[in-house]
């Protein structure tokens, strides 16, 4: 993964409602003081909170779609970090190898 696309994650990221984000059933007990945003089935409306998307509860995966939506918010950022490090790992071993260059992820 190149550093522009890195970026244009990034970017679409940073512009995203702050998280972290939340998974339930829109129920007025599932809300509470603190909660800004939440991924819910399609029946809740919710005053006071993004809903950033509404799940139909009649698909068989909806619970499952729904944590990995919210939990999206969060796992993205750890991971272009994560992807710069290596990158940075990659970049040591190949200017300390005797060609230096690196082509596709691998140094040759």
């Amino acid at each position: 993964m190149t550093e522009d696309e890195l970026k244009r994650i990034e970017e679409r990221e940073s512009k995203a409602t702050k998280g972290p984000w939340e998974t339930g059933d829109g129920s007025p007990e599932f809300y509470h003081e603190g909660r800004d945003a939440v991924v819910c089935l399609d029946l809740a409306t919710i005053e006071g909170m993004a809903v950033l998307a509404k799940l139909n509860f009649h698909l068989p995966n909806w619970e499952n779609d729904s944590e990995f939506i919210a939990h999206a918010r969060t796992d993205i950022p750890a991971l272009v970090a994560e992807v710069r490090r290596l990158n940075k790992v990659i970049e040591t071993m190949c200017s300390s190898q005797l060609e230096g260059t690196r082509k596709g992820g691998y140094c040759v």
